[in-house]
């Protein structure tokens, strides 16, 4: 049987990584506060799809 998982994530930032992601909007480049956020949602939000996705029975996240 297939069933549906999902999950949200939420990661705040701070005063200070916003202050400093401003500048790089600013002058260009990369922002790498920005870019581990991202990567640490993406992880998180993996680890908890599989874990629910295990707690059902399942044994494949698609999509």
């Amino acid at each position: 049987m297939l069933d549906l998982v999902s999950v949200n994530v939420v990661v705040g930032t701070n005063f200070f990584s916003d202050f400093g992601a401003s500048f790089t909007d600013l002058l260009g480049g990369l922002s790498g506060t920005y870019r581990n956020k991202l990567e640490k949602i993406y992880k998180v939000g993996l680890d908890k799809l599989k874990l629910k996705a295990t707690n059902i029975g399942g044994n494949a996240i698609l999509g």
